[in-house]
């Protein structure tokens, strides 16, 4: 996008209106986050969606061993150099 004169500052303006009616314009205060489900929006606060992030500690765990003969050759041998 260009100004015909480049001294001119570009402002960028959003507006947010309700899907059933164009008319009323919705403030930036009034929005809220939410998911859909199916047709339906649902929405969340931020408390909830704090809560529902996945939490765990940096570890590596061992579940358990194989014996070589067990393993292709291709899996032993992949990443080596």
């Amino acid at each position: 996008m260009y100004a015909r004169d480049p001294t001119t500052e570009i402002k960028i303006d959003r507006s947010r209106y309700t899907k059933d009616e164009q008319d009323e314009e919705i403030e930036k205060e009034e929005l809220t986050d939410g998911f859909r489900y199916g047709t339906t929006f649902v929405p969340i606060n931020k408390e909830t969606l704090d809560d529902m992030k996945y939490q765990s500690e940096k570890c590596f765990s061992v579940i358990g061993f194989s014996d070589a003969n067990m393993v292709c050759f291709v899996y032993l041998h992949q990443f080596s150099i």
